[in-house]
């Protein structure tokens, strides 16, 4: 056995590229069974057609002749292992993908565009230059990569012949006067007689209908009807018909028409020993008689020949779409409609036999009048003449967008107009514009009535996290349990928006919004000042979606009221007693307020739910509005495009886009001391000595504001405008933080931290009774006891947490199987193991040998863990990079394993940070021997001040990493390394 031989089937497949046919060669050899895979691919693959390169990636997949034993051994591995089939010939394919690396160039996914089509003379002349950088002297020294770019071109040169060729046979079988697949000729027939012996399962449906049918009446095959599974592939279909065996002797007819459709075939029942003649005879009439179902397809050239003939008979010109309902009429020609909407109303007036009915209703279009809409384009074109006003400094600048679509145009022009103008449509307006660019084939729809054009204002990234099926889940039964109690909930969900950065007086500066096309006239541009400039402060818009809670759990939560508050960055930053302010104001304005209250956020800083301040917020909120149950959940870490408010800025962006945006003028003095500041922080604390700094600063915003403010009121989502509500107070504020005191009087106000609430001893009774703390959720209730709440209305269960519905965790059970069951975070995957994603260094941007103490130029605080960070460069940074960073720090939040700059920012590539980092990370090594921030007995776990060293290791240990008594008895480790050799 271990010297025989045997014969194996052996082909070779190259794959070059998805979009090029592959190369196959296929050869028969007998083989030694103690050969290798690896040494029949080089016996089998010819090395001047299908040659290896160190790139190419072979995979092997071994069969018998019925193909259901199917296996891929490894390259390396016997070839005797085959010898196991039961079957004598064995099919061995090789699969060589190539030129993989050579892929993602040019991609038009990537870009957005529409796939190309693949063409033959660009192909050959990818190939020609190919060829020439092949034949270059400096070429040759690069070896394998030579080979490869060869190999190539040829590859693009024998696939551009082999399409040149296709088109030329496709060209031929067009211009035939016969279809290329006649009923007549390729036909098949076929006789098969009955057996003795037992009907197979598979056959039996077939068996029975032949039997209760009379002789030679054709039974049409469908396999929704005969099996019980339809056919998986041609081949099955094929071994099907090959074995058919019935109780009955009967013909089998067969047509292949071509093309995409499938083989029709026809089984008849036949009389016991039928002569050949009288076999011959009935199945020329059966099939004669089948000749309308089987399908033929006719050539262009045929078509053509018929419209020739008889389109201008008799004098008059018959409609091409009347000449294509005669000509499938009679000839049963069943090739696609070439215009299906005309072609099918022709074949119903065929059918209807009404001489009335109008299969093109196009002639009776006469036109629109030239004049029905002059008056509305006589309105449209004075405003666009009183806006076309000249900057402070530039003509025909325009700083901001004055219609935001199309609908605005119409709408503002409108409410100028008596009401029984004629208004066109929304295509009618668009199409009287100018065109953008006047060689594009669509411009040739614009009429260029009205100065205007659309422009765009001349100047996103999802993370992973192993909790994102778990937050998926969860936000998933919040949104099934709000329909539940669909009638006593609120639903709603907060975030908010991106900063916008105004400048200083006069100096227009870009909002940041990355906007569409907007409708500019036709002599001004929209321009705004560089952003590396005189931009002191922002601005933050904070989004409430109430949520119009569905009838179903299935239907969208993406409806409901959308409000919108604005506040200034530098004294107006955002908490979570100023959200919770804000919330209410929202709710208290809505009207009678429901006793249930589920919220849902992104988990920043201001909204995470596991934050003493964002807990404290949301008891106050729940004794404020009088609430039975209050529920709070987040969004994965990353993952913030899951939230419906996040949606809502897509919409926003249509009234902050193409804006550019300056504060007032202060008084003299205030600018004076203003002009000193270098931003928010530098503001902040000079209002601390300025009197009225403060004041003066915030009502120079309020003009901007209240514009922004107009433009978001003229935004809808699903026919409901956006409102928008002021700012909550510092008063108002400060006066909802104070009741922090009615929970326990012994927390102070703004030390919400963990050591500072180790006492609060009333704190944490209301958690242990009314509350359920999370990871992602925080949930309140009231408790029964009625000398300490007032008893609900009715009894409701928690929310529950997500659990897995099977062992492998790849699912979580539906909210009917767990709720009111007790559940814990157990199944939550962050809980099990808690582990740092690697991150690829080419991710990072740099090699992690540069991220080292003598590198480090600036920290940044995480808004989330609010632990410094290193970030790190290469050289030390220029004053104006420096300035830039700040200005990007000020204007973003730095989260831990987050990039630090922006796509497209001037310093990307040349600061870092650590990307292998989360919020439960220690504190870098690179931290405490920069010296950078000055502060080094920080706890490298939790931040605490005033930590020292261990003294002991400090003998064992060059670098020993502070560690606080809190963290040392939660078991956490002591970080050291670098030991002191003896």
């Amino acid at each position: 056995m271990a010297d025989s031989f045997f014969t194996l089937s052996s082909s070779v497949i190259l794959k070059v590229n998805k979009k090029i046919k592959p190369i196959v060669s296929n050869r028969l050899y007998r083989f030694n069974s103690k050969k290798t895979w690896n040494d029949v691919f080089d016996e089998v693959a010819d090395p001047d057609e299908i040659g290896m390169g160190k790139t190419d990636v072979v995979m092997v997949n071994v069969s018998d002749k019925s193909g259901l034993q199917t296996f891929e051994p490894d390259m390396s591995e016997s070839i005797e292992v085959v010898q196991e089939f039961d079957n004598t010939l064995k099919f061995a394919t090789f699969t060589v993908n190539r030129f993989l690396d050579f892929e993602g160039f040019n991609d038009y996914k990537r870009k957005k565009q529409k796939c190309p089509n693949l063409q033959s003379n660009v192909l050959n002349g990818h190939a020609k230059t190919l060829l020439q950088l092949a034949s270059k002297q400096f070429c040759v020294n690069w070896k394998d990569l030579h080979d490869d770019i060869e190999k190539l071109a040829t590859t693009f040169s024998s696939y551009s012949t082999f399409l040149d060729n296709s088109t030329k046979q496709q060209k031929e079988r067009q211009n035939k006067f016969t279809p290329s697949r006649q009923i007549e000729k390729d036909i098949w027939l076929d006789k098969r007689q009955a057996t003795t012996n037992d009907i197979k399962l598979e056959y039996q449906g077939l068996d029975n209908r032949i039997n209760e049918t009379e002789h030679f009446i054709p039974i049409f095959f469908n396999e929704e009807l005969f099996l019980t599974k339809p056919f998986d592939s041609s081949m099955d279909r094929f071994r099907f018909f090959q074995k058919l065996s019935l109780s009955s002797e009967v013909a089998i007819c067969r047509y292949d028409p071509g093309g995409s459709n499938t083989t029709i075939t026809y089984v008849w029942k036949l009389p016991e020993n039928i002569p050949d003649a009288e076999l011959l005879t009935s199945s020329t009439r059966i099939v004669q008689g089948l000749r309308q179902n089987l399908f033929e397809f006719h050539t262009r050239q045929m078509r053509r020949d018929f419209l020739h003939k008889f389109s201008n008979l008799g004098g008059s010109r018959i409609p091409p779409h009347i000449m294509r309902a005669i000509y499938a009429e009679l000839t049963l020609d069943a090739s696609a409609d070439q215009n299906p909407e005309i072609d099918q109303r022709a074949r119903m007036a065929i059918l209807g036999e009404d001489p009335e009915l109008i299969i093109d209703m196009r002639h009776l279009n006469k036109g629109r009048p030239g004049d029905t809409f002059n008056q509305f384009f006589e309105q449209l074109e004075k405003e666009v003449q009183s806006i076309m006003a000249a900057d402070e400094r530039r003509h025909n600048v325009e700083h901001i967008a004055h219609y935001i679509s199309v609908p605005d145009l119409i709408k503002q022009v409108k409410s100028n107009l008596p009401d029984d103008a004629p208004i066109p449509s929304e295509p009618t307006v668009l199409f009287s514009f100018v065109p953008k660019n006047t060689h594009n084939n669509v411009s040739k729809l614009y009429k260029s009535k009205v100065p205007l054009r659309m422009s765009i204002q001349t100047r996103q990234l999802r993370a992973s996290h192993m909790d994102d099926h778990f937050c998926a889940a969860m936000f998933k039964y919040m949104r099934e349990y709000s329909v539940l109690y669909r009638d006593e909930t609120t639903f709603v969900c907060l975030d908010d928006k991106s900063k916008l950065d105004f400048g200083e007086p006069s100096l227009a500066l870009s909002s940041g919004v990355r906007g569409k096309k907007a409708i500019v006239p036709l002599n001004s541009m929209l321009s705004c000042l560089d952003h590396d400039c005189q931009s002191k402060g922002s601005l933050t818009p904070s989004v409430c979606l109430d949520v119009d809670i569905p009838d179903a759990n299935d239907e969208s939560f993406y409806r409901g009221q959308v409000t919108l508050g604005m506040k200034d960055s530098v004294f107006q930053s955002s908490n979570p007693f100023r959200h919770a302010v804000e919330l209410q104001h929202i709710l208290n304005l809505k009207g009678q307020q429901k006793p249930v209250l589920m919220m849902f956020t992104d988990g920043g800083p201001d909204h995470r739910v596991t934050y003493h301040a964002v807990k404290l917020a949301l008891i106050i909120l729940f004794k404020r509005l009088g609430l039975e149950m209050l529920v709070a959940g987040r969004t994965a870490p990353g993952h913030s495009w899951t939230n419906p408010a996040e949606r809502i800025m897509s919409l926003l962006n249509l009234a902050f886009q193409n804006a550019a945006l300056s504060r007032n003028e202060c008084s003299s003095d205030m600018e004076q001391v203003l002009r000193s500041c270098g931003g928010m922080a530098d503001i902040r604390k000079k209002a601390e000595t300025v009197k009225d700094l403060k004041t003066g600063w915030i009502a120079s915003l309020q003009e901007m504001i209240t514009m922004l403010e107009e433009r978001v009121k003229r935004v809808e989502l699903k026919g409901k405008s956006f409102s928008c509500i002021p700012p909550a107070t510092d008063e108002e504020v400060i006066e909802f933080e104070r009741e922090v005191n009615q929970i326990d009087p012994i927390i102070v106000m703004g030390q919400y931290q963990q050591q500072h609430l180790k006492r609060a001893e009333r704190y944490k009774q209301f958690i242990e009774r009314h509350c359920i703390e999370r990871q992602y959720c925080f949930q309140i209730k009231r408790c029964n006891d009625e000398m300490c709440c007032e008893k609900p209305t009715k009894e409701r269960p928690w929310v529950p947490d997500p659990m897995y519905s099977d062992e492998n965790g790849t699912h979580y059970k539906k909210l009917e199987d767990v709720i009111g069951t007790e559940t814990s975070e157990k199944d939550r995957p962050s809980a099990q193991k808690q582990t740092v994603t690697a991150v690829a260094e080419e991710q990072q941007g740099c090699k992690n040998s540069v991220l080292v103490g003598q590198n480090v130029r600036m920290t940044v605080d995480c808004t989330d863990c609010t632990k410094p960070r290193c970030i790190y460069s290469k050289l030390k940074l220029t004053p104006r990079e420096m300035r830039g960073l700040k200005l990007l720090l000020n204007s973003h939040d730095y989260s831990c394993g987050a990039v630090i700059t922006t796509d497209g920012h001037v310093l990307q590539g040349k600061v870092f940070v650590k990307l292998q980092l989360n919020c439960q990370s220690p504190i870098e090594f690179s931290y405490y021997s920069s010296g950078i921030n000055g502060k080094l007995d920080l706890c490298c776990y939790c931040k605490t001040e005033g930590v020292q060293q261990d003294k002991e290791l400090k003998k064992q240990f060059r670098v020993v990493l502070p560690v606080c008594q809190t963290c040392l008895d939660n078991h956490k480790p002591i970080l050291k390394r670098n030991p002191i050799k003896k």
